[in-house]
């Protein structure tokens, strides 16, 4: 089903792509306002600034800004680069029985809530950024009409 305005063949679209994108960075605030209602520090009121933040250039970014597009791709590459590795390493190291797990057995769940608000999300949107990377080259082409 080839498309011949230079759409690629996947079902989805980019627009869904970038409301995914959206839902994660809601993720990401609602999980760090939770943290702050525990205890306030300072960290995580930067955590929370820096999640609300995120979550105005989803908005943006749905709303089809170039530079947010481009900003939301950036976060979730660095995202992916940064977690994925460390919760692939922490469940290898849970199911072989390391001896940090045998020690501490819990340390599993606070490694699954990394993964489920991190390292998940952003492998799962780097890879349809990729798969949408046609249209997101149309799209972020200076010049072009920024239409996702």
């Amino acid at each position: 089903m080839e498309k011949s305005n230079g759409e690629s063949r996947s079902k989805i679209q980019l627009k869904q792509v970038l409301q995914i994108n959206l839902g994660w960075s809601l993720l990401m605030l609602v999980s760090f306002a939770y943290l702050g209602l525990g205890r306030y520090s300072h960290p995580r009121g930067v955590m929370l600034a820096l999640a609300a933040v995120y979550a105005i250039v989803a908005i943006l970014a749905l709303r089809q800004q170039r530079w947010a597009v481009a900003v939301s791709i950036v976060v979730a590459a660095i995202l992916m680069i940064l977690w994925l590795p460390m919760v692939a390493v922490n469940f290898w190291m849970f199911i072989t029985s390391h001896e940090l797990y045998q020690a501490s057995p819990a340390t599993i769940v606070i490694v699954g809530g990394y993964a489920i608000v991190f390292a998940v999300p952003a492998t799962l949107l780097c890879t349809l950024y990729f798969v949408k990377r046609k249209d997101l080259r149309l799209m972020l082409q200076p010049g072009s009409s920024g239409q996702a």
